[in-house]
């Protein structure tokens, strides 16, 4: 059961961290194609470009044209061309903000997932704590009870009475090292 868990907990982790991946790649991708919309939209489309090369010739050409030249001035300002651009710009901020949206909508649902996630492991443990009783080896035990500074003459005895009650091994270890040789020695009887 503790294995199951233990997977259990891994495939939670590794799909918070796959999630944690997944938005790192898509604010890179949201910088890069801001980045690039930004260049773009500075740069005269083709129509503009040759628009505006026209009223340059035109223009050129001399004042002797009558009023063509103001007509040509007035009508590249607002031009198909200049609307188009405009229109472009709206197209690409309101592009954003709705990827923005969507952006902030996955994080926020990463997160959520990421503490549901963080549940699961807080409960998982829970239950295997209370359904999984540790077994204490001889030789936990004996190092658990050099450490405690009892006399070498007592280790044998105490060893046996600790391996053979696990659960007062449990109570004895779960406790603060401070209070756990007078715990024992309540455990084992004040006379010995």
């Amino acid at each position: 059961m503790d294995n199951h868990i233990r997977k259990i907990i891994e495939v939670v982790r590794a799909r918070q961290l796959l999630a944690v991946n997944l938005i790192c790649l898509l604010l890179a991708f949201v910088a890069l194609r801001r980045l690039s919309t930004k260049k773009r939209a500075n740069l005269p489309a083709r129509d503009e470009i040759l628009q505006r090369r026209y009223v340059r010739k035109e223009m050129l050409r001399g004042p002797s044209n009558g009023g063509k030249c103001h007509d040509l001035i007035r009508m590249s300002e607002h031009s198909s061309s200049a609307k188009k651009r405009k229109s472009r710009k709206r197209k690409v901020e309101q592009q954003d903000e709705d990827l923005a949206s969507m952006i902030m909508n996955s994080v926020g649902s990463v997160a959520n997932a990421i503490l549901e996630g963080n549940k699961i492991i807080q409960e998982s443990n829970k239950i295997l704590e209370r359904a999984y009783r540790r077994e204490y080896t001889c030789e936990e035990i004996y190092n658990e009870l050099e450490l405690m500074g009892l006399e070498s003459h007592e280790i044998p005895r105490t060893l046996n009475y600790l391996a053979a009650n696990q659960a007062k091994a449990r109570a004895l270890f779960s406790c603060p090292p401070q209070i756990r040789l007078g715990l024992l020695r309540d455990m084992m009887g004040s006379g010995n």
